[in-house]
């Protein structure tokens, strides 16, 4: 599990910045995240349309986000091979006749 982001503040306002998640926060955060929780904010006249509230991050890292990664884990756990599986393997055969 990657490590939780930082806050940021700005005129009392504790928030992240979406684009700022390490990749993989970013696509289960963007997942779970209901679009109205989306927040713009100004900083010295430039504006950042991909932050959400501190808290709200705060409460998917904590509880969300663990069983995403769980069932993640679970989905992309190698499969074995069906000639494993069933003890044979195929041989390519050196005979032309």
């Amino acid at each position: 599990m990657t490590e939780k982001e930082s806050e940021e503040i700005f005129k009392g306002i504790h928030f992240i910045r979406v684009g700022n998640l390490p990749v993989e926060q970013q696509e289960f955060f963007k997942e779970w995240l209901p679009g109205d929780q989306l927040i713009k904010i100004m900083i010295e006249k430039k504006i950042f349309p991909d932050c959400v509230q501190y808290h709200h991050y705060n409460h998917w890292y904590d509880h969300v986000y663990p069983t995403q990664e769980d069932a993640k884990r679970k989905v992309s756990k190698p499969v074995e091979s069906k000639n494993q599986l069933f003890g044979f393997s195929f041989l390519k055969s050196t005979d032309p006749g």
